[in-house]
């Protein structure tokens, strides 16, 4: 098979560092593995598109459905990735459904006529996929999960350092609200325990705030944006890794700290839960309480995290591109 991906342009921000365009990239690199075709649309390039069997969106904006509109005219089979990384109630579900009468559509209106506009809809989790479900009752939607990789394939699990350096790690776009920063620094200067951050700032204000906070605490201290390797090496030395999101659609960065050895916290919020199962501390974003509790007890914790292996049997040798390959198939009538 041949397939184009399309990312949307809200990933252009935090590039290849933002975890939507590292998924693409994973599921690329293991279809590519197993014999299939995967091009990324290149917006100043000619798009051949008879030359597809399958254009593949990873989330959504105003103009994604008509963009599948007028592609599924050509005969190609449309899928799409939401990407929902954000609670959705019941105000948001009543809204998906309510006529927009010729004004500007909902966010969650969007993402129905997209639902019903496309063959096959891939969720990242349970969450997600009873998400999708919900805004899509009532109409004829074919939803699939497939589960994000872990970012590297080694060929089996690797040796880690016997002891761990006592201070937590923290990687993301940091100044998103959803990301939780400002709490999980409140709680680090209320332990009087080192906190790392690292990641993409992209709000002067939170950038003022953060400077401010690391000339008057010492255990804070800010990274910038890490290299690959640079990462690695953060995680294999961190005893912990804290995500306490708001709200995580998956939390890929937290399954790669917790393949290098750190203890894991993160969000009960989402789908972290699906991926890390107890391999990790899970907490209420919402309470200060929780997450410095939650905190003392990792920073007092004298076991090492069995997380490897776990990850290395259930997101390693069986990749995700296996079953994506499937669900491609089957709505594809040429294969």
């Amino acid at each position: 098979m041949k397939i184009l991906y399309v990312l949307a342009e809200t990933t252009l921000y935090s590039n290849i560092y933002s975890g939507v365009v590292q998924q693409a990239i994973r599921w690329k690199e293991g279809l590519e593995e197993i014999g299939h075709y995967v091009d990324f649309a290149i917006p100043h390039e000619e798009i051949v598109w008879e030359n597809y069997d399958i254009v593949h969106f990873f989330q959504y904006t105003n103009a994604t459905y008509s963009q599948i509109s007028s592609i599924k005219k050509r005969g190609l089979k449309i899928v799409v990735s939401p990407i929902i990384d954000s609670v959705y109630g019941s105000l948001q579900y009543l809204s998906a459904r309510l006529p927009s009468y010729g004004l500007s559509l909902t966010n969650h209106q969007v993402l129905r006529k997209t639902l019903i506009a496309s063959d096959l809809t891939l969720a990242r989790s349970t969450y997600e996929k009873n998400s999708i479900a919900r805004l899509s009752s009532n109409i004829n939607c074919k939803i699939a999960t497939i589960p994000c990789d872990y970012s590297d394939k080694p060929s089996n699990a690797i040796n880690l350092p016997n002891s761990k350096s006592e201070h937590i790690f923290h990687l993301s776009h940091i100044s998103q609200k959803r990301k939780n920063v400002r709490r999980l620094v409140k709680a680090a200067i209320s332990l009087k325990y080192p906190l790392r951050l690292a990641g993409s700032i992209s709000d002067d204000d939170f950038q003022d705030w953060l400077l401010r906070i690391e000339k008057t605490h010492s255990n804070i201290k800010y990274l910038g944006r890490l290299s690959k390797q640079e990462v690695i090496d953060e995680m294999k030395t961190a005893k912990i890794f804290a995500l306490p999101s708001i709200f995580e659609g998956v939390g890929l960065v937290a399954l790669d700290a917790a393949y290098w050895g750190c203890h894991i916290l993160t969000t009960s919020k989402g789908g972290p839960i699906d991926y890390l199962e107890n391999h990790a501390t899970y907490i209420n974003p919402n309470s200060q309480r929780d997450l410095e509790g939650a905190l003392q007890d990792l920073i007092d914790a004298c076991d090492h995290p069995t997380s490897q292996q776990y990850i290395y049997e259930n997101h390693l040798k069986a990749p995700s591109s296996l079953n994506l390959v499937d669900e491609y198939r089957e709505i594809c009538d040429a294969f």
